[in-house]
């Protein structure tokens, strides 16, 4: 059990080659992380599969917790965690920020096979690809901004299963809302506010936010 009390990490950088990556690579059964806000940048370099904020991997817990920062990857990408397994679960945490992948990408989870829920993400999905270098001070200044006025912006390729909350799931999504842009217009394949993709089951979430994409 890690238990942050409230307390927070504050740049936290992330950029050699790992998998999974994040604060935590793998977080397993039984595992508890609660009560932690982190700040930073999770961009590793080489497959980069399996990225995320808190954790690259879950099969444990994570429960009120914050990810404010960029996240970025190739596939199973998240702002809370790169996968929630099956025996994961994700609750009361919020994220923002800005998340980019190519496969399976969402503002808090990226492949979902557990539950999420009572979460919340306010950050641009697979929007357009930023400045690595731009800087945390940009970022907090206004999350809610029009990330074409950050600098050193290009267009993102074409990504698929794109979701404010998860991009695929096959498990559990519920009392959970989404507040950030998603895709951008007429590129990427499976988006949606809540999940660009499901299998699984998802009950009582909102969006607001603009969905953009080809399909």
């Amino acid at each position: 059990t890690f238990d942050g009390k409230g307390h927070s990490i504050v740049g936290l950088e992330i950029r050699n080659s790992v998998s999974p990556a994040g604060l935590f690579g793998v977080l397993q059964e039984g595992a508890v992380v609660k009560s932690l806000n982190v700040l930073g940048k999770v961009m590793p370099s080489g497959e980069s599969n399996m990225v995320g904020g808190i954790a690259g991997e879950n099969h444990g817990q994570i429960r009120n917790c914050t990810f404010t920062g960029m996240v970025y990857g190739s596939s199973d990408v998240g702002g809370i965690a790169g996968v929630n397994g099956v025996s994961g679960s994700i609750q009361n945490c919020r994220v923002s920020g800005d998340i980019q992948g190519s496969l399976r990408t969402g503002g808090v989870i990226g492949h979902n096979r557990g539950i999420v829920e009572n979460s919340k993400n306010d950050a641009s999905v697979n929007m357009a690809k930023v400045d690595p270098q731009i800087s945390m001070e940009d970022i907090n200044l206004d999350i809610s901004m029009d990330v074409t006025q950050w600098t050193g912006i290009r267009f993102t390729d074409a990504a698929s299963d794109t979701g404010g909350i998860a991009g695929y799931s096959s498990g559990v999504i519920h009392e959970c809302s989404n507040a950030g842009t998603v895709g951008y217009s007429h590129i990427g394949y499976n988006l949606g506010g809540i999940a660009g993709r499901s299998s699984g089951y998802i009950a009582s979430c909102d969006n607001t936010g603009e969905v953009y994409g080809r399909k």
